[in-house]
């Protein structure tokens, strides 16, 4: 996860410095061979506060993980952050960890709507157009189908996007 919230103190200001250095982090990981699932949000979740969205997006006009243009500015500014720092660890250049890169998480609203799908297709087209080309993917919340692929627009790219599914075995079902 990079959180929003742990990274933004104001609109559009970002630290990348000292604990939260993620350019590190990734060195780091390559260094010790790890591999990298970058999942940038906007919205985690993460049982961390408010999703990771930074406190001051609360009072800020908009709604947020909708197609409203007002917090799609928000987020490009977060995205743009992230991805001048992430493009530089690519697993597809030969050289990086990040294999894949996470589109929101757990996202149920608005499924059957403009203001969804518009959102999702907004956020495809933000990373690929920032230099990301590593597979996309969603985790759905359960096996609902939401954001499959074909669910959304991906401007015509085929075959590089992942549909993810929270699927837990029960302890009492046998």
């Amino acid at each position: 996860y990079v959180a929003w919230n742990y990274h933004s103190p104001a609109p559009g200001q970002y630290d990348f410095t000292g604990v939260r250095d993620l350019d590190l982090f990734l060195r780091t990981a390559a260094e010790t061979g790890l591999y990298v699932i970058l999942r940038p949000g906007p919205y985690i979740n993460a049982e961390v506060d408010a999703g990771g969205f930074p406190g001051w997006l609360t009072a800020t006009p908009g709604v947020a993980r909708t197609s409203d243009p007002t917090y799609l500015k928000h987020v490009d500014q977060w995205l743009t952050a992230v991805d001048r720092i992430a493009v530089r660890h690519l697993h597809t250049d030969g050289g990086g960890t990040i294999v894949l890169y996470q589109l929101e998480n757990e996202y149920d609203n608005h499924v059957t709507e403009a203001a969804g799908r518009d959102y999702m297709a907004h956020l495809y087209a933000k990373v690929r157009s920032d230099g990301i080309d590593v597979p996309l993917f969603h985790n759905d919340k359960g096996r609902n189908g939401h954001w499959a692929p074909g669910t959304f627009d991906t401007g015509g790219e085929r075959g590089r996007y992942l549909y993810g599914f929270d699927g837990y075995p029960s302890p009492f079902r046998t």
